[in-house]
């Protein structure tokens, strides 16, 4: 239900380069195949923002409060908090920015796993 709200919402269009979504696969006859799907979601620890709407529109049967209604214009809106999400920090259009931050953490992390496992040998 999600993926679909995103497409509703034109956020499909943030992916960075879709037709690179691909796996290898194995076929029936043992051969392996390439599957690709450009309308791959984006990050799902941030399908919890949409549930308010899915309530607001009554898709959901959770009830109301009142009768407000809101929605959402904030494309960002769906962009989960973690810093290490490769999909919310490196795989977006609009988050090109956040490359460089998350380039940079990767490489302290693996520099200090490789200290630390060297300075217990």
């Amino acid at each position: 239900m999600t993926h679909l709200a995103e497409a509703d919402l034109g956020l499909l269009k943030l992916n960075i380069f879709p037709s690179l979504n691909m796996v290898y696969y194995k076929s029936a006859i043992e051969e392996y195949k390439i599957f690709r799907r450009k309308d791959l979601g984006l990050c799902s620890n941030s399908y919890y923002k949409f549930y308010s709407h899915y309530v607001n529109e009554g898709i959901l049967q959770t009830g109301r409060i009142g009768k407000a209604y809101s929605l959402a214009l904030d494309h960002k809106f769906n962009i989960c908090d973690s810093p290490d999400c490769f999909v919310c920090n490196v795989r977006r259009w609009d988050r090109l920015h956040k490359i460089p931050l998350f380039v940079v953490r990767k490489i302290i992390k693996k520099l200090f796993l490789k200290f630390k496992f060297a300075s217990k040998s």
